[in-house]
């Protein structure tokens, strides 16, 4: 099994699924000066990718929840609680394939940053902080399973957040 090529690229690209975990990840780094400014600057370009994820997400689901109107006379998502008692919203009869399919779709998208002389110094620095990073990913002794389950999710998405930065060309 050969190493995987990294095409170099002037786009940062990053499935959107990421967005979210390379953003809070990115807030827990402790930085300082420009390398805390540049970390900011590109958190409000993920966190822009992250709302317009979230209204693509909401508008898959319109199309597919079952809606009914509450007692003001509104449309409101119907709901149900599973058997694990988890609050689920109730899918139109047969669309569960479908809805899954256009979701999955959707958080497979690339998040697209093209590299421009106004943000190249941002990413540059954004790249560093994420390929040389000390943090220590995975489990640590004493998690409980859902912070050790967490911690071993981030330490996966880690690898695809350095595939994103190893592509830049800068």
């Amino acid at each position: 099994m050969g190493l995987k090529k990294i095409e170099k690229t002037k786009a940062f690209r990053l499935k959107k699924m990421y967005l979210g975990s390379l953003k809070m990840w990115l807030e827990k780094q402790e930085l300082i000066g420009k390398d805390s400014r540049k970390r900011t600057h590109f958190s409000k370009l993920l966190m822009a990718g992250i709302l317009q994820l979230d209204k693509d997400r909401e508008e898959i689901i319109s199309r597919y929840v079952v809606k009914k109107k509450n007692k003001d006379g509104n449309e409101e998502w119907e709901k149900f609680i599973d058997e694990g008692g988890n609050e689920k919203w109730k899918i139109k009869d047969g669309q569960d394939e479908n809805i899954t399919a256009e979701l999955q779709e959707l958080f497979n998208e690339d998040y697209v940053l093209d590299v421009t002389e106004a943000n190249k110094e941002m990413l540059a620095s954004v790249k560093n902080t994420v390929l040389e990073t000390n943090y220590k990913f995975g489990p640590k002794e004493g998690d409980s399973l859902q912070n050790a389950e967490n911690r071993l999710r981030e330490a996966n998405e880690y690898d695809f957040w350095c595939e994103a930065f190893e592509g830049l060309d800068l």
